[in-house]
């Protein structure tokens, strides 16, 4: 498997919460690994507003396909078609 490039690997279609993935972080110039779980934490859009939201938090509404992104002072909203 040392002799393989990423994109010469099978595929993993359905990956657990635990599984790891290979990331590269460009400012440390290392690679590293994040599990799925975490990953998802980063990348996660809620449906209704949040809580107690801080800039760059976002929500998406699917009844009218608008999302919308906190700018630490007020709501922004962009309309999906």
């Amino acid at each position: 498997m040392a002799d393989k490039k990423i994109t010469e690997l099978t595929e993993l279609t359905d990956a657990a919460e635990t599984d790891v993935i290979c990331i590269v972080s460009i400012s440390g110039n290392e690679t590293m690994k994040i599990t799925k779980a975490n990953l998802l934490k980063l990348s996660r859009v809620d449906i209704s507003i949040p809580a107690s939201p801080i800039a760059g938090s976002s929500y998406f509404n699917p009844t009218t396909f608008v999302y919308y992104i906190y700018t630490g002072a007020a709501w922004k909203s962009i309309q999906l078609v």
